[in-house]
């Protein structure tokens, strides 16, 4: 597997703010896991793509 470095940033949870996250090429995101609360992101499109 690669290495790599991703930036993301926090986002609004409601379906138009995916619509609009899908329109500027980013991709919704949630980060979960074990004793942490579920956190909503966005991560620019090109930042996965090589």
């Amino acid at each position: 597997m690669k290495k790599a470095n991703l930036s993301a940033s926090v986002r609004d949870a409601t379906r138009q703010a995916v619509r609009t996250i899908r329109q500027e090429k980013s991709i919704p995101a949630i980060l979960y896991g074990k004793n942490i609360k579920n956190i909503n992101l966005k991560i620019a499109e090109k930042n996965l793509t090589e």
